[in-house]
């Protein structure tokens, strides 16, 4: 008798850490479904399809590139991947969602990595390219985002500077950079950024965030393989977009 009590005992206590365990499982698994529908994810590929699907476009095809920044700078980057060290780190993502003959769509997202492993959804925006090759500076990510949709381009020659309210440029710089395979071309504008800061080219916005809207491309060249001129596109004094193709 005395036996069977302390086998009843041994199951109990076995069914109560059974049941501990089973509230612990479901506990967490509560406490992350709740943290994913606030936007926190395990991993920043998730977090960057949840900012597309939470922004309605989307999802990407490819993702064509990864880079992160902390408060003074560009820490570092990876094509597709990126690891941080440290929290309150920005990470910026860009994604490919289409390309046509006449059209080309980039995904671009902005992460916050708040704990190790955790990443935040913070903002995400869609950017369409027309033309043959076209390229946008993307404010969140201080970059020159571009998509060339004719495959002939590998490379394009970029004037690129601060364009005033009254039509007038400043801080032009020429560069030249090369066409990926996907079509898919970018320009790290961090340090230039903080140097046209310094120089006083910028505003205020309502909050009193600081801006700088006014950097765009004034002038673009696509070039073929042996360099060539195949397209060209720039902006004319009314800040309209005009366009040709020297072959005719």
């Amino acid at each position: 008798m005395k036996k069977e009590r302390k086998m009843l005992t041994d199951r109990q206590k076995k069914q109560k850490i059974c049941g501990y365990l089973l509230c612990i499982v479901l506990l967490c698994g509560g406490l992350w479904w709740a943290a994913e529908m606030n936007g926190l994810h395990l991993s920043w590929e998730k977090a960057f399809y949840a900012t597309e699907e939470g922004h309605g476009y989307g999802p990407s095809e490819k993702i064509l590139l990864s880079y992160g920044e902390d408060m003074d700078g560009l820490a570092g980057m990876g094509r597709g991947s990126f690891f941080f060290s440290g929290s309150g780190t920005f990470q910026y993502v860009i994604g490919r969602m289409e390309r046509t003959e006449t059209e080309g769509m980039l995904s671009t997202v902005r992460l916050l990595k708040t704990f190790p492993l955790i990443w935040m959804e913070y903002g995400g925006e869609a950017y369409s390219f027309a033309g043959q090759a076209e390229a946008k500076y993307w404010f969140d990510g201080k970059a020159i985002l571009g998509s060339c949709q004719n495959e002939e381009i590998k490379e394009v020659f970029l004037e690129w500077g601060y364009r005033k309210e009254n039509g007038e440029w400043t801080y032009l710089h020429e560069t030249t950079i090369p066409v990926e395979e996907d079509g898919f071309f970018w320009l790290d504008l961090s340090g230039s950024w903080k140097e046209m800061l310094l120089e006083g080219l910028y505003g205020y916005g309502t909050e009193g965030d600081i801006l700088l809207e006014g950097i765009g491309v004034k002038y673009l060249e696509g070039r073929g393989e042996g360099g060539e001129v195949l397209y060209r596109k720039w902006m004319d004094d009314t800040g309209k977009l005009v366009e040709t193709d020297p072959r005719g």
